[in-house]
């Protein structure tokens, strides 16, 4: 009896839901109204997400010209790392978002995106469009939430890196930008960098001051600009609490004193310019990108300078 009780009303749910849709669909037809003439135009994305889909369109669209030339040249490193950098960023960007990913259905359309890679990229358009990206990333973070700022940042700097890497196997050079020393350090200065600073000026220097001085060139060069950066800091006003000697941080196997010092900077300079505007922003990350004088260098860097994890 129980069971004949159960199966009744079961029935009873089953039919109140199929009049239920019944009745739905026949208002909707009172209405005038057709199930495939529901409206499925996506709706108008924010300018947060303009901004993020077109990143992330650059994104795609400079790993894709990378595969492109790694197409005819299969053993480079440098276009492998622009690759495989430029697709993390994809991935860490959210995608680009395409309506249907499937098609479209009848009568509407998957809006075309910005831009597209070339069919025929070269690598001149690779440069280019790596000196953009930096760009369009520090300009992203003018309508970004505070959380992706400082990834943003190292996006910025990250693809600075990648146009000098790229340059340096062409035989050519990419610029990190205007760069202006004592801007970077005067929109940046706070105790903390100020101690981030001399500690990594001395750790690098230690390094410097054992290689064979007819090679060292740049490196020294890299030393003079961290002296200037600290004593625009200095002269903000901020107090001078340096320790005269900086204790030397333990290093892993064939870790150096000069990585664990770019490491920390260029994590404090990434942090700057998050909380940054406009040129501020630019002026810092032009200055960590100048800090990177060799290829191995920027490459150990990759692809989030500054980030232990994006």
């Amino acid at each position: 009896m129980q069971q004949s009780q159960e199966k009744g009303s079961t029935l009873r749910f089953i039919v109140g839901v199929l009049i239920g849709i019944a009745i739905f669909a026949g208002a909707i037809v009172a209405m005038g109204g057709r199930w495939e003439n529901v409206d499925l135009t996506p709706e108008e994305p924010t300018a947060e997400e303009s901004a993020r889909q077109s990143l992330a369109v650059e994104a795609r669209n400079i790993s894709d010209s990378a595969q492109h030339l790694l197409d005819s040249s299969p053993d480079s490193m440098e276009l492998a790392a622009i690759h495989d950098t430029a697709s993390a960023y994809v991935e860490q960007l959210g995608g680009v978002w395409v309506p249907w990913p499937s098609g479209a259905p009848s009568g509407y359309t998957n809006p075309p995106l910005e831009t597209a890679a070339p069919a025929e990229a070269s690598g001149d358009q690779l440069l280019t469009a790596l000196e953009e990206f930096s760009d369009s990333a520090l300009a992203t973070m003018d309508s970004a939430e505070p959380e992706s700022q400082t990834l943003l940042a190292s996006m910025a700097l990250s693809s600075k890196l990648l146009a000098g890497n790229y340059a340096d196997s062409r035989g050519s050079s990419a610029s990190c930008g205007e760069l202006d020393i004592t801007a970077a350090a005067q929109v940046s200065a706070t105790p903390e960098l100020l101690t981030v600073a001399d500690n990594s000026r001395q750790w690098i220097e230690t390094d410097t001051a054992r290689m064979d001085s007819d090679s060292r060139e740049a490196e020294v060069a890299r030393v003079e600009s961290l002296n200037s950066f600290i004593e625009a800091m200095l002269a903000t006003g901020l107090a001078d609490d340096r320790e005269a000697f900086a204790a030397y941080p333990t290093l892993s196997e064939e870790e150096t004193y000069t990585q664990v010092g770019l490491s920390d900077l260029s994590s404090s300079l990434v942090s700057a310019a998050a909380s940054a505007s406009g040129d501020d922003r630019s002026a810092i990350i032009s200055y960590a990108c100048s800090l990177y004088v060799s290829p191995a260098e920027r490459s150990a860097a990759l692809p989030f300078p500054g980030l232990t994890t994006p």
